[in-house]
């Protein structure tokens, strides 16, 4: 009777070491269990690109889980019993795959326990903290002044840093070394200027602002056609302009109120106008005489006065009277 019983309570201790040694995971719905484990009746279908989740799995009973696009189309759910086979014969489906449960860890911060350069031997070393304190993000300067740099810089293992910062421009490159307050002359233009250092342990923080020095142009939107840059006309190339000189445009009119055209007062026609209603004209006159501004494309007599001669209707057909 005791060896009974002492072979019970030994069942029951070796039940009870394996209920407590299972790692506890999350699964699907209330089915829970070990990493690896496979769920019952759950499945990842993938699909072909283009194929409706919603339309798979109404055609063969599943209900869905998730739904997935970015890496692939596709969706968890269960399937009833007797629809696998179905569902992997379907062309619409790329593959079928249990779904199983999944577990991780938490990485350690020292992974193998070896100790880090200045971080005292253990934990993870962190990046410096690095503050741009003068100038501010978005200031603006004249040309030619000196600039005031001031900034700060801490790290959790190494203390202040501040004495290890390096500058640098977006333009002009290294602007200052050896961390403390400096003053620079800068070029026009705008800079994105950044302060950097790196700790013992070879972890690098660094902060950056954006200002501006001098007077920057705003950016053209003007085109310049490849056929003018080719016959030596673009703007730069030629110190003469067609400013004073008249040019008869024989053509569906002009658009007369283009901003990138100046166009003469007088016009002729056998229309009732000589407003271009196809665009041709139109386009004829900004090759010959489109101004250089910062819109639309630069003729090749840029300034010129352009003269509608409309000959043709907005059809392109020749005139008749």
């Amino acid at each position: 009777m005791k060896t009974q019983r002492r072979s019970l309570i030994s069942v029951l201790l070796i039940a009870l070491v394996f209920a407590f040694s299972a790692s506890p995971v999350l699964g699907v719905g209330n089915n829970a269990g070990r990493a690896g484990d496979v769920v019952p009746d759950s499945y990842i279908v993938v699909l072909q690109d283009g194929v409706s989740s919603a339309d798979v799995a109404s055609s063969h009973r599943i209900t869905r889980g998730r739904t997935f696009s970015s890496v692939s189309n596709g969706f968890s759910g269960v399937v009833p019993p007797g629809r696998v086979n179905a569902l992997r014969n379907d062309p619409r489906v790329a593959s079928v795959s249990p779904n199983r449960i999944v577990s991780a860890n938490p990485k350690p911060d020292n992974p193998g326990g070896g100790g880090g350069g200045g971080n005292g031997g253990g934990g993870k070393n962190k990046a410096p903290s690095v503050t741009i304190n003068s100038p501010g993000d978005g200031d603006s300067f004249d040309s030619g002044v000196s600039i005031s740099f001031v900034g700060t810089a801490s790290d959790n293992e190494d203390g202040d840093v501040t004495e290890s910062l390096t500058w640098e421009s977006s333009l002009d490159g290294a602007i200052g070394v050896d961390g403390g307050p400096f003053d620079a002359v800068l070029s026009d233009g705008d800079h994105t200027v950044t302060a950097s250092v790196t700790d013992s342990g070879g972890k690098t923080g660094s902060a950056s602002i954006g200002i501006t020095v001098g007077t920057v142009s705003p950016p053209s939107n003007q085109v310049v056609p490849s056929g003018v840059t080719r016959i030596g006309a673009a703007p730069g190339q030629l110190s003469e302009t067609g400013a004073g000189v008249g040019v008869a445009i024989v053509d569906t009119g002009i658009d007369l109120g283009n901003p990138d055209l100046n166009h003469g007062s007088d016009c002729f026609t056998a229309y009732a106008s000589c407003q271009d209603g196809a665009g041709h004209g139109t386009h004829v006159a900004g090759i010959v005489a489109a101004n250089d501004n910062d819109v639309d494309v630069v003729g090749v007599a840029p300034g010129a006065t352009v003269y509608a001669v409309k000959v043709l209707d907005d059809t392109l057909a020749a005139a008749t009277t």
